[in-house]
């Protein structure tokens, strides 16, 4: 084997390494940040229905209303068992954030409430 070949097939053996490690290092960063943003909005989520159901609504006894919040809170609380290499992982997310706007209109508040329309950067 010539010299060029060897030295052309060790450089590509440590650019492959090299491009592999990186590679893993900036998925994970990218998964971390991405996952805490997720995170984040569904807990706001979770946290909201939650206050909603135990004062105002149960006050109210409107059935629409608590069909509605339970819907999106079995949604919230199903989520985090879903596999995210799911094709349906993006779909499901649109699903909860369609079901909080629905919340949101049903209790007449305001959707500026809504974390993904303050931080559009959540997008998969």
């Amino acid at each position: 084997m010539s010299r060029w070949i060897r030295l052309y097939k060790e450089g590509y053996a440590e650019g492959l390494a090299v491009g592999k490690e990186q590679g893993r290092n900036d998925g994970f960063s990218t998964g971390r940040s991405t996952g805490r943003e997720l995170g984040e909005e569904l807990g706001y989520y979770l946290g909201f229905t939650e206050t909603i159901l135990s004062t105002v609504v149960k006050e109210e006894k409107n059935e629409r209303k608590l069909r509605l919040l339970n819907s999106l809170l079995e949604l919230v609380k199903d989520f985090h068992h879903l596999n995210t290499s799911s094709a349906d992982y993006q779909l499901n997310l649109t699903r909860v954030r369609a079901k909080f706007s629905q919340v949101l209109s049903l209790l007449q508040v305001s959707q500026s409430l809504h974390p993904h329309r303050q931080s559009s950067s959540l997008n998969f």
